[in-house]
């Protein structure tokens, strides 16, 4: 069964306010990988960067469906790689960039912060 059909069968209740906002930081969180890793990719050229950000971008897209379900207004307003509206994750996606930038081994410990803080976001308050 494909995301949109799992996603119809999701309640009809509208989320509630933890809820909402926790939708709305992955998507952004979500993008951010996303964007980093294509432009890992870009700057390394090693197939890895390039199957993560798939990933990643699969993930976008089964969260969308979830916040176009319940009218949730979409924080990704310009989905230029690297463009971001939330000034804490803009400026995170500069340092995570710069970082991986410096040496293929950077950034593949670029990558592998990402994924620590996909694991602990809802632990860093104010972060996304």
């Amino acid at each position: 069964m494909g995301i949109a059909s799992n996603i119809s069968t999701l309640p009809d209740d509208m989320p509630d306010e933890n809820e909402t906002e926790g939708l709305v930081k992955m998507r952004e969180e979500e993008k951010l990988a996303r964007d980093v890793y294509t432009t890992l990719y870009n700057t390394w050229n090693n197939p890895v960067f390039s199957r993560i950000a798939t990933s990643e971008q699969r993930h976008m897209d089964s969260i969308k469906f979830i916040i176009d379900k319940y009218g949730i207004s979409d924080p990704v307003v310009d989905d230029t790689a690297g463009v971001f509206q939330n000034p804490e994750v803009q400026d995170l996606y500069n340092k995570l960039v710069a970082e991986g930038s410096t040496s293929i081994e950077q950034a593949m410990l670029t990558g592998a912060a990402i994924e620590d803080l996909n694991f602990f976001t809802s632990q860093l308050p104010g972060l996304l």
